[in-house]
Formats: structure tokens, sequence, C-alpha cells
């Protein structure tokens, strides 16, 4: 998706609500807001960057805030972003604009010259009710006289969060989209059956404190969801990963009975990052082989 400024019209909306019941209002504008809205696109599109290049969205990762993500628009993660550009049914209430508090966050449509939606843009609302409920203190200049304004004014930012097309999802803020999609909530109904998935993947180990590990710490369960979303555990030689799990002193030990490799209980964070590729070693000094850690990666190209 790449930036055009071929639009034929722009709606502005303020949402209330997302989730299973989405609350949605249209507010009419005028053409200074269009433009408004249209320089804050193309703002965002500028701060990404080549978005061919954008790596995919990674729920286990922590991004700095020059990082940009992508996410395909048919991801479970995404369902709510994608409701809400396919949601037809913005009721326009310009009333809405009375109850700032309200505001969980605002997006402008963008359409082609074909009257077609091409992008939804996304902002939090957060700058935006910064000066609402300031009265009697703001003046503006009209026909040469100064005047005190007491209705709500409100602040647009200098670009969107997250742009919404037919095709995918770019993200220029990822660490602020876990909040706008809820990735805590996504985590905490997924990881269960994350776990039933590994333990699927890798019959050859003994996995049975995962389910334990997964429902009390927090970080287990987004790792190990992060890790089956990514759909490549069970191509994973088991012997490559007891290997693997020796050099990271991950502790496995053998059930007589059954001849699975048991995890010693307590190392199942470990356990997960030697999968994820965040657990490693180095050699670079004789005789030293030293366990590293990384709270971030990518492979390599």
């Amino acid at each position: 998706m790449t930036y055009t400024t071929e639009f034929s019209k722009v709606e502005f909306g303020i949402c209330q609500e997302l989730g299973d019941r989405i609350k949605c209002s249209q507010v009419p504008c005028d053409p200074s807001v269009r433009d408004v809205l249209l320089g804050m696109l193309a703002q965002t599109y500028s701060s990404l960057g080549e978005t061919e290049s954008l790596r995919y969205f990674d729920i286990s990762q922590d991004y700095t805030a020059s990082q940009g993500a992508k996410l395909r628009i048919d991801d479970p993660i995404a369902d709510e972003l994608r409701r809400l550009f396919e949601h037809d049914n913005a009721v326009p209430n310009a009333q809405i604009m009375r109850t700032p508090h309200a505001i969980w966050c605002y997006y402008a449509i963008f359409f082609d010259n074909n009257h077609r939606k091409t992008v939804l843009a996304l902002k939090k609302a957060n700058q935006f009710k910064v000066v609402s409920q300031v009265r009697n203190r703001l003046t503006l200049q009209v026909n040469d006289m100064l005047t005190v304004l007491n209705e709500p004014v409100f602040k647009f930012d200098v670009d969107f969060d997250l742009v919404v097309s037919e095709q995918d999802i770019l993200v220029l803020r990822p660490n602020l989209l876990k909040h706008i999609i809820n990735i805590a909530s996504y985590v905490k109904t997924t990881s269960i059956l994350a776990a039933e998935t590994l333990a699927t993947d890798l019959p050859t180990f003994n996995l049975t404190s995962m389910r334990a590990a997964v429902e009390s710490k927090t970080r287990v369960a987004t790792l190990l969801t992060a890790l089956v979303r990514r759909g490549d555990i069970a191509r994973m030689s088991d012997d490559l990963i007891v290997e693997a799990c020796k050099r990271c002193k991950v502790v496995l030990s053998k059930d007589d009975k059954d001849g699975r490799y048991v995890l010693k209980p307590g190392d199942e964070l470990n356990f997960l990052k030697t999968l994820d590729r965040r657990r490693y070693t180095s050699s670079l000094i004789p005789g030293e082989d030293e366990v590293w850690e990384a709270a971030n990666r990518h492979k390599a190209t």
C-alpha cells in the first residue's frame, strides 16, 4: 500500500468503543479539516518510510519509537480494526464532540475517485482532547475582534497511529497498537490453546508444567502465543532442540518410562526463548561458551 493524493472525499469519525460492539459517529467537517487530515496521512506515510520493508508485527517484541510494523488484514489479532474498516453504519452525530471524555479514538476514511473506501487512518485520542476542557481562557481574532471561546476546543495530532486498507495494516507505533487491539486480552484467551498446540507439535517433550506457567506468568503466555502464531514449531528437529537446550542451559531430563524429555519446572520461559531464538550461545573467547538473551530479534537477510 502506497500513499496517493488522489482522494475524492474524506470523512471524519469518532469512535467510542471497539470490540464486538463498535460505537462510532461520523462528524461533519468543512474543507479545512479535510486538508488537516490529508496532511496527517501524508506525514504518517512519510514517517513509515518504505512500507514494503516493514516487518510483520510480533506481539512479543518491544518496539522503539522509530520502528514501524505491518499486519495482514486477515490476522486474527486485527479483527477489530478490520471490522472498523468494513463498518458502514456510522451515524452523523456532531453532538458527540460535546462529550470529549467518551472519545476513545478518532479516524478518517479516504475515498478514491471511484468513491470507493481506500484507507482508514486511526489515532488514539490523547492530544486531541488535551485542551477540550479549557474554558474562558482561549481567544480568537474574528473580524478584527477578540472573542472568548466557551465551546470545547480540539487539537489534531501531526500523524495517525495506523492505516488500514483492504490488504494490510501499517502501524506507525506498534507498542501503542498493543493497547489499541488489547493484546493482553488476546493472549489471555489464546495462550492455553497455544500450550496445547506446543504439546501436539513437540510430542517427544513432556511439557505438562507449561500450562501452569502460562496461567501464572504473563511473559510466558505472551512468548508462547507469539511462537505458536509463527507456525514453525512442527518443523523443528527434536535432536536440535535438545542440543540447543543443553547449550543454553535449559534443563531437560529423560523419562525412563516413556522416553520423553521432561522440562524442569521453572525453566518454561528459558525453553520458549530458546525455541524463539532469543536465548543463544556465543563462543568467541576460547574456552568460554557464553549464554546470551535478546529482548528483541529478527531474522537477518
